[in-house]
């Protein structure tokens, strides 16, 4: 099995009105920051989930089952029991300043990237109708 590797990047958003509006099918006023962030996902042969962020002073922050999960790790542990069989290595880069969209960035590029590894023939629109399907159960739960 060839292991794969995928660099994406998402630029941060600042919502004017409707923030959690929009949970529910409304719509809100939002605007793009002018700031990424930048994630780089590898396969790992193994079933391990190491996540490394400068931004959140982690070096090899090993994601289990039976570990107590981080706040800031919640989507992260939800999108990789969704969607993973396998281990995989995510470094997270952000540029954007706290409060300013970088967790919505961050669970875009997780959700985008572990699924186009999965399938790399994946259309935008199905791309984008997963990731924001995945966002949704997420945060109405």
């Amino acid at each position: 099995m060839e292991l794969k590797t995928i660099d994406i990047s998402a630029s941060g958003k600042l919502i004017i009105s409707g923030e959690h509006a929009v949970l529910y099918g409304y719509p809100c006023i939002s605007m793009c920051v002018g700031k990424n962030v930048d994630v780089k996902i590898s396969q790992r042969i193994d079933k391990k989930v190491v996540i490394k962020s400068k931004n959140f002073g982690i070096e090899n922050f090993y994601l289990t089952e039976n570990k107590k999960v981080e706040k800031w790790a919640e989507t992260i542990y939800f999108l990789c029991k969704k969607l993973l069989n396998n281990g995989i290595d995510i470094s997270i880069n952000s540029k954007i300043l706290s409060g300013c969209g970088s967790s919505g960035a961050v669970f875009s590029c997780i959700s985008c990237g572990i699924l186009l590894l999965k399938n790399e023939n994946i259309s935008k629109n199905e791309l984008l109708k997963k990731t924001l399907d995945l966002y949704f159960e997420f945060y109405k739960n």
